[in-house]
Formats: structure tokens, sequence, C-alpha cells
């Protein structure tokens, strides 16, 4: 023999030491033999290869099994190595085959098993993939590590600041987190303790793009120099934006509206576009699948442009906060080292630029790593739940599956004894056993792969919109974007690995664990299973009534705090309403008389056939044109900064409250006498009368005035209440009705206007004609927010009702789970006692007797589960405590509804099989007997 069979041997004799002494002396020589013989017969190194890696790990296994005791076969290891045969191909292939077999025999457990195990790991692979794109995502930026968000904050201020987008005052009890001023700005980029080697401002602003086709709004990122070089981003075409401003403001396109918009056509870099009226010159096109920070951005702008899309006076009003900074720290910073360098920065912004109207506020700076800031902790706190809901899913169907293992188990005790009778170890039944189970888990994440697309589209259709965005303006997660990839891929079939063992293994170590007497024993006693069995699968089926209840009473809290925040007054009538957006450009020729353009925009739409009336104000339940606070009350002392009360404001045409079916309680609405050149008029709601003016009746109210924040009322005037309305829900039902004051459209007149349309039929049916007379007056402007006022009121209850319809859908699964379970384990209760019934039967027991004691049986199983599902659901309610409005998390009513149904359940589960007593013939079982 060649050198290298002498080292294969050496080594072959080695792993024959594992062996005992005894069995080593008297078998060892004849395996070594029958080795030589085998390995001259094979031709060629890989052959020989293969040979000798099986003969080591044969020699290896049969010594272990031996040294622990568990096999009383004779090894014939030498016997299978002359037929050429190995332990693995006649061991776990045999098993393999036979698991087949004994599952194909059995094809409706086999359907059915593969199901369950189905919905359990699919809903696991869609909870894992949502996980991975939201709790534990990172942008896809280099250095994320070293990115912070850059905040201003205020604390014990009180009074009025201008913050962009009608965000709610800050509550000052507090430090508050604030978007920056452009002043503000670039102080902290002049400043030489900036710890930060970049640092870049950005925002989100909407604009309409009006060259090459019709007219679009699009969603533009208003960005300073530097903003794509610090996120590492290369344009596909041309050029990021300018550092150094330039004759002709320049735009940077995102590669989807390149493509969509403008054919993917090179010649377009250089070119001028059009948007919001204003020539821009496209500089370059952004990668394919990069939207900003923002997370939707179709475009850039640099802040120089940003008088394109909004007040060019934000570049130069100090208390103008309205965007926010993101800053890269070097290599060897820390943030608790940049931390003392920005509160200085902060205290330098507080002395050099005052603000006037927050004179008593406490100015600083902070940071904050952006991994922190983009998380979303509603977001986090649902996806965290739906994980949790979906293992407690598989647990349920792996409990499921097991007792059903287990009463198959029970008609497999005549095998199991031969078995063991003739000497096979445990281990290898185990192993024997098992493998159907893991079969069949592997079979049931198959199937599970099929259900994630549509799992993907459910989580996509109720992945609500206030789940998409983090605190700082940023990006967190798009249930839209999930994918499998090959980690959800690996973690799926890990699981139906996981699975497949964890309800095979109980009841194939209960059968392999009796012994041989008790077994034959079983199998001369028709497959009973005996009280050990009986009170496992019965355990394993409470266990899953107790999950089916804690899942029953979560879903129950949320539907109740749905019905109660759906029961919140909104104080209109929401039906046939359509909401619409759009805005005049600043270079339009209408700028000078926006209100005219809009009165006569909205007069037109009012003429429509099947409008009933159409009116300019922002609709309910989608925030506030303005938030700003009182600083005069008539009739009151002046007010200190602290003091002064917050009122959300919205500019109205005349017909608002008509078409919205606002009730009028005093005073008078805005008429033809509320012109520009006016005293300033102010209609109320209900609540800002009452918390304003001390609880006096509305008629009272009537006269008194008002001074309003900046920009409303001019400083040291005040406007006259002519009017008070209902109360008008505008924030989310859970926050409630705020005072609110309405100034008339044409003494307040905006670029951006809002238009509400109440229509006699379906209001979506009227969008084409509004578009068309909005291009018959100005051919460049675009509807935008297109929505009905309802689906404004489904989308401000979108995290409450998307948690609510997945948790609903886990209780289903869980419900039908635990009704089979317990019909399973009353049926197969009432099948091995067939004879026992008989004989009652024949010795007088009447049929409804036999039904009650079986009926007994499952209910009792229920009844335990019940009773440890509502212990469980009173902690486990804690984790939707976030989402609940106007009920605890230990509801009495939801407890008990929740025990109660799932009482009923069990019931009808266990009198189906209790039914089939009346089928059992006396006579047959006396003859048996």
């Amino acid at each position: 023999m060649n050198p290298r069979p002498r080292l294969a041997l050496r080594l072959y004799d080695l792993a024959l030491l594992a062996f005992p002494r005894r069995l080593r002396h008297r078998f060892a020589p004849e395996m070594r033999a029958d080795l030589e013989r085998l390995y001259e017969r094979r031709h060629g190194r890989p052959a020989r290869l293969a040979l000798m890696l099986h003969a080591l790990f044969d020699v290896l296994r049969a010594a272990l099994r031996e040294r622990l005791g568990n096999s009383h076969d004779r090894y014939r290891v030498a016997q299978r190595s002359r037929g050429g045969e190995t332990m693995w191909t006649s061991g776990l292939g045999g098993d393999l085959r036979a698991a087949i077999r004994s599952l194909a025999r059995a094809p409706v457990f086999t359907a059915c098993g593969a199901l369950v195990l189905a919905l359990g790991i699919g809903a696991n692979g869609a909870a894992f993939s949502t996980l991975r794109a939201t709790v534990l995502a990172e942008p896809a930026f280099p250095h994320v590590e070293r990115l912070a968000v850059v905040d201003l904050t205020v604390r014990d201020g009180g009074g009025t600041l201008q913050v962009s987008g009608g965000v709610p005052a800050p509550d000052w009890d507090e430090p508050q987190r604030l978007p920056w001023s452009y002043p503000k700005f670039q102080e902290l980029l002049r400043s030489p303790e900036n710890p930060f080697e970049a640092t870049v401002g950005y925002t989100s602003r909407e604009g309409t793009l009006s060259s090459h086709g019709e007219p679009e709004r699009v969603r533009i990122e208003i960005v300073s120099p530097g903003y794509f070089e610090l996120l590492g981003v290369r344009p596909d075409l041309g050029a990021t934006l300018p550092h150094e401003p330039t004759a002709e403001p320049a735009i940077v396109l995102s590669r989807g509206l390149f493509d969509s918009r403008y054919g993917g056509a090179a010649d377009l870099i250089g070119a001028p576009v059009q948007i919001d009226g204003k020539p821009v010159v496209v500089a370059g096109v952004a990668p394919a699948g990069f939207q900003g920070l923002t997370g939707r951005a179709q475009a850039w702008l640099t802040f120089e442009s940003v008088g394109l899309v909004a007040n060019p006076r934000l570049l130069t009003w100090e208390q103008a906060h309205w965007f926010f900074v993101l800053g890269r720290l070097p290599v060897e910073g820390t943030f608790d080292d940049a931390r003392p360098a920005m509160h200085r920065i902060g205290d330098h912004i507080a002395s050099t630029l005052v603000d006037e109207e927050v004179g008593s506020a406490t100015w600083s700076a902070d940071l904050r790593p952006l991994l922190e800031a983009r998380r979303n902790p509603n977001a986090g706190r649902a996806v965290m739940v739906l994980t949790v809901a979906s293992l407690l899913v598989l647990v349920i169907a792996c409990a499921n599956l097991a007792a059903l293992q287990l009463a198959r188990a029970s008609s497999r005790v005549r095998e199991v004894a031969v078995r063991r009778a003739l000497g096979a170890a445990r281990w290898r039944l185990v192993r024997s056993l098992g493998m159907e189970s893991l079969l069949l888990g592997l079979l049931g994440g198959a199937l599970g792969l099929l259900l994630y697309v549509p799992a993907r589209s459910g989580f996509s259709a109720l992945w609500p919109e206030a789940f998409q965005a983090g605190e700082a303006g940023l990006f967190y997660a798009d249930a839209g974007s999930l994918q499998v990839g090959l980690a959800g891929f690996v973690f799926h079939f890990a699981v139906a690995v996981v699975a497949g063992l964890a309800f095979g293994v109980v009841p194939a170590l209960w059968v392999s664990g009796r012994r041989a007497g008790s077994l034959a024993r079983a199998a001369a006693a028709a497959g009973a299973t005996g009280p050990r069995g009986s009170w496992l699968r019965e355990g394993l089926v409470a266990a899953q009534v107790a999950l089916a209840v804690v899942f029953l009473v979560a879903a129950g809290l949320l539907v109740r705090s749905l019905f109660e925040l759906r029961s919140v007054p909104v104080g209109f009538d929401p039906r046939g309403l359509l909401t619409i957006k759009y805005q005049l450009p600043r270079e339009s020729a209408w700028v000078a008389d926006a209100a005219g353009f809009h009165e006569r925009f909205r007069e037109r739409v009012e003429a429509l056939p099947g409008v009933e009336s159409a009116s300019l104000g922002l609709a309910p339940l989608g925030g506030h044109w303005w938030i700003t606070g009182v600083r005069e009350i008539s009739g009151r002392p002046p007010l200190a900064h602290s003091e002064r009360p917050d009122i959300g404001v919205d500019s109205v045409s005349d017909g608002h409250f008509r078409t919205l079916g606002v009730p009028l309680l005093a005073g008078r609405t805005f008429g033809a006498q509320d012109r520009a050149d006016s005293p300033p008029a102010l209609v109320i709601n209900e609540t800002a009368a009452r918390k304003l003016f001390d609880g006096i009746g509305p008629d009272a109210v009537v006269g008194r005035r008002l001074g309003l924040g900046i920009g409303l009322t001019p400083e040291g005037s005040t406007a006259e209440v002519i009017g008070v309305v209902g109360d008008v829900l505008y924030n989310h039902p859970a926050e409630g009705v705020i005072a609110e004051a309405y100034v008339s459209q044409r003494q307040q007149p905006d670029g951006q206007a809002s238009l509400v349309v109440r229509a006699t039929g379906d209001a979506l049916d009227q969008v084409p004609a509004i578009r068309s007379e909005l291009a018959a007056m100005d051919p460049a402007l675009a509807l935008a927010a297109v929505s009905t006022v309802e689906s404004l009121g489904l989308d401000a209850l979108g995290d409450t009702r998307a948690l609510a319809a997945l948790l609903l859908g886990f209780a289903g699964v869980a419900l039908l789970l635990a009704m089979a379970g317990t019909y399973g384990v009353v049926a197969s209760w009432a099948v091995q006692r067939d004879r026992e019934l008989g004989i009652r039967l024949a010795l007088g027991a009447g049929i409804g007797q036999l039904e009650r004691m079986v009926l007994r049986r499952g209910v009792a199983t229920a009844a335990a589960g019940v009773l440890l599902g509502l212990v469980a659901a009173a902690f486990v309610a804690r984790g939707v405590e976030a989402f609940l409005f106007n009920v605890r998390p230990a509801d009495p009513s939801t407890l008990a509804a929740a025990a109660g149904f799932l009482s009923v359940v069990a019931v009808v589960a266990s009198y189906l099989p209790a039914r089939r007593v009346t089928r059992i013939d006396p006579v047959e079982a006396l003859r048996a007997e």
C-alpha cells in the first residue's frame, strides 16, 4: 500500500480505540481487514476518500453509542462494510424512507399538520422580515455609527415659537428638541467649537414640476451644501448640488422621477426644468433607491433656492425654525466628547440671537445618534408585539401537532414494543419517530413561504403612515419594502426545523421511554395511551386554550379602543367630503391676488354637477394650518409668556362651516364685509370660548377681542370675535379637541390652499372635473393630497387599527387551533373507551349520561386553559397599553368576554365527539369483551 492508505488505516486504528476493550479485541481485526478489502476494490481518489470518511464516521458513532450504554445490537459495521453500505445510508436514509411512507399513509394528518405549521412558520417569517426591516435595520450610509442629529433645545419659556409645519407648541416643563433656523445654523457652522467634520441641514417641501408633461406635485428635500457627500451618495449622472451659489438654481432628480417623467434622457443634464414656474438647471441624477433622509424625496434643492417653494424670509428670520441638522463626528470623536461643545455652542446662540417672543426660555444645543433619532417608538412596540404574537401562534401550532402525534403514537405501540423487544436502542427509536416530525416541519416551512407574499401585502396595506417616520423628519420603515432575503430564507427554514423537532420530540420520548413490558401491555390493550399520555395531551391542549385567551384579550382591548376612538365626537358629517390641496407658485401672476384666485376656483368647483358645496379651509382630522399662542385676551391682565395658551388657527372662506355642517352657536360667520382692508375678525370654537373666557356663554363671548401670535395680528393689536361655532376635531382622536380660531381667507391669504368639497355621490368621482377646472385657470398648477375625509379619519387611527387587525388574525388562527386541539383530545379519549362506553350502555346507562361524561372531559381541559390564559393575559395586555384609549389593560369586560367565548367554543368542540356515543353498539362491545 502507498503511504496514504497507511495513514488512513492509522487513523482508523485510533478511531477503534473509542470502543470498549472487550468489543475492540473481538471485532477490530475483522473490521480492519474488511476495510482494506473494500479500499482495494475502489478506484479513484474521490471514491477511496469517501470510503474512509464513511468508515471513520461509522466507527466513532457506534463507539459513542456503546459508551453511552444504549446499544444492544452486535455491531454489524463489518458486515455492512462488506456489502458496501454505511451506517449513514442504512440509518438515517432508512428512517427518512420510513418517515415518507408513514406520512403518505396518513394524508389527512400530513395535510392538516403541514397547513397548521405553514400558518405558524409563515407568520414568523413575515414577522422576522418586519423586525429586520424596522427594529434591526440601519440606514445604508457609510459610517452611520458616527452620524448624529443635532438639536436646538429650549425649556421653561412658555411663549410662542414659530415652527414650520404647524406642529403643536412645546410642553415647556421639559427640555424640547426643536428644528433650526437658518441664522442659528450659520452660527453653528462658523463656531470654532463645532465638533463635526461635516454638518448639513435638511427638510422636506413640495413643489410643482410643470415641464415635460402634465404638472406634478413632487417631494423636494431642501438641503445645505455637502449633503450628498456626507451621506456618501454619488450621482448616477451629472453632479451633486453646487457648494457655492450659482446664477441659476440647480436641482438633483431622483432616479425614479428621472426615468418615469423624462424617460432617462441623458441630455436633460444641464437643461432647465420648471419648479413652481421658475426654471432650475438639472445638475444630476441620484442613484436608484436613494430617497434622502426623509425617505420620500424625488428631487433636491439647496437652501439658497428655498424661495422657489417657500417663503424666502426663512433664510433671514432668526425665529423661523424649519429644518433639521445632521453632523458626522470625526473618526476619533465620540458623542460624549462632542456634547459639551454643543452645549457651549447653544449658550453662544442663546446670547447672540435673543428670541424676543420667548425671552424667558433657556436655549442650548445637543446631539443624539442618528440610529436613535430615526426610531419610531410606537412602530417598534407594534413590531415587537407582532413578533411575540407570531411566536405564540407557532407554539400553539406545535402544541396542537404534539397532541396529535401523541394520539398517533398510541396506534404504534405494537411496532415500538416489537423493536424494543428485539434490542433497538432508545435513541434510534427517537430518531426514527422524530424524522416524521422533522419532515412535516420542512413541508410546513415550504408551504409557509407561499404565505409570505399575501402576508407581506397585508402588512403593507395595514402599515400606517405614522409608522413610516421617526423623529427629526427621518425615514424609519415601510412595510412595502419587506423582502425575504437570504437571512429571511435561512431563518424561515431554521424555524421549520426547530418546529418539527419541537412537536415531535415529546411523543417520541414518551413512546420510546416506556419499558418493553409496558409497551406490550399497551399493545394488548388496543393502544390506550394510559394516564400519563392522556394528561400530557390534555396539558398541551390547555396551553393552546390559554394562549388563545391571551390573543383574544389583546385583540379585544384594541378593538374596544378603536370603538372608543371612533366614538369621539368629530363635530361634522364626514360622508361625501373630499379634501384637496394646491399651491400657487411664488412666481405666479395670481400671487398678488391669491384670495381672488382661490375664490374663483372655489366657485367653479361648486358649480360642477354633483357638488353640493365647496369651501376653502383645512379638512378636519388633517391637522392645523398653524398653532400659535394667545398673547392678549380682552378683560384679562396681560399674559406672561408661560401663561399664554395654545390655539389652533385655520384660514377659511365664507361658507366653510356650512360645507362641513358645523353649527353656529352665537354671532355670525365670515361674510362679504370681512374684506382685506376691514378690521381683523375671528370665529372661535366652543372650546376656545370656554377656556379663554372663563366659561361664559357663547353670546357673551361675541364682541370680545383676542391678540394672537406672529403673523396673525400685529404686535399690540387684537381681533374681534364675531362668532362662536361648534367644536371640530382636527387632531388625532386621542388628543381631543383644542381651542381653535378661524380667520377669513380674504384677510389672511396664502399661496397654499386647501379645498373641501361636499359631493352628493362618490366624492372621488369629482376629482377629474376639479383637476380640469384648475388647469383651465392655470395649466401650471397640480392637485395634491387628494383624499376623502373619511379616509383621513381611518388614517388617524392607523396604528391602533393595524395592530388590532393583525392580532385579530392571530386570534382567529389560535382559536381554530385550540378548537381543533380540544376536539382531538375528546375524540381520542372517546375512541379509546369505546369498549367501556359500550359496556356502560349495555348495563343500562343513558345516552345523555355518557355524552355528559365525554363532554366533561373536554370542558375540564378547556376550563383549566381559560383560567391560565386569564392570568397570563393580565400581564401580557400591558404590552399593548401604549395603543389603548379609554380602556384599561386589565379591563374586566374584555377578560370576561374572552373567557366566555372560549368556553362556548370548547363546549362546541367537545360536543361533536360526544355525539358519537350514539353510534356505539353495546352488543359489539360485549362480544369483544
